[in-house]
């Protein structure tokens, strides 16, 4: 019973500390020339977004295979699971390439060069649909939890 719960607390906390940090590096992205400034400010929401997303995948991942709450069944027969899993891994895949271009970011600072920010913009958009997807899946994920469409 414990684990469940524990479980199922870092799966909404990770989601609650998440979903702010994307639409903030969202925020900081869009809507004009990335500034270093901006560029920090986006950084940091990033770290924060990382670190969550790892616990949300960690503890979902944990709640569907560890048997702490419902069985692997119930999920597996669940057409709102699969249709959640595609939106997630749709969310991951557009991760990928502002991943790629934010380390980048990173390692051009560390080595006291100053990083390229040509593709901040673009970072942003990709946040503001990934802000929306991250959405769908907590609503697939409260309608799921509900019964609808098992």
């Amino acid at each position: 019973m414990w684990s469940a719960a524990l479980a199922s607390y870092l799966h909404l906390l990770s989601l609650a500390i998440g979903l702010p940090a994307i639409f903030l590096r969202w925020r900081a992205l869009a809507g004009g020339p990335t500034t270093p400034e901006r560029a920090a400010r986006a950084l940091v929401a990033d770290n924060v977004w990382g670190i969550s997303a790892l616990t949300w995948i960690g503890s979902g991942l944990w709640r569907a295979l560890g048997g702490t709450d419902k069985p692997w069944a119930f999920y597996a027969e669940h057409d709102l699971f699969w249709t959640k899993m595609t939106v997630l891994a749709v969310t991951g895949a557009l991760e990928l390439a502002p991943m790629v271009v934010l380390i980048g970011w990173r390692v051009a600072a560390a080595r006291g060069r100053t990083p390229s920010y040509q593709h901040g913009g673009w970072i942003g958009v990709v946040s503001a649909i990934e802000t929306a997807l991250i959405l769908v899946i907590a609503l697939l994920a409260t309608l799921m939890a509900r019964g609808v469409g098992y």
